[in-house]
């Protein structure tokens, strides 16, 4: 069954990718909610992401993103430079990291639909 309205904020499906814009509401009702349950517990917050930016340098970690991590910490940040940057940089990144997660939530609710 396919609908052509969904049961969720307007709000948050703006701060989706457009092919979950598009796709999600041709979901169930159900369907769209086990979407945002996986999608809400996984998402990451790019406050956290500041807070490990400033504290340990974890930032890239915190995104899944271990090869730049490990270059991250053996130049030092781009002897800080490159640390510096990332202040700018903050926001992209993780919004990069919930864009690809909401695609595969989206993928994975799909797929197993189709089962």
């Amino acid at each position: 069954m396919t609908t052509a309205s969904s049961v969720l904020p307007l709000s948050f499906l703006q701060q989706l990718p457009y092919v979950v814009q598009v796709d999600l509401p041709t979901l169930s009702p159900e369907m769209q909610n086990v979407f945002f349950t996986q999608y809400v517990q996984s998402r990451k917050s790019i406050g956290f992401a500041y807070l490990l930016w400033v504290i340990f340098g974890l930032h890239y970690a915190y995104v899944n993103r271990w090869a730049i991590q490990f270059v991250f910490w053996i130049t030092a940040g781009g002897l800080g430079v490159w640390w510096l940057i990332d202040l700018f940089r903050m926001p992209g990144i993780v919004r990069k990291y919930n864009d690809e997660l909401a695609l595969q939530c989206l993928g994975n609710i799909k797929m197993a639909h189709r089962l």
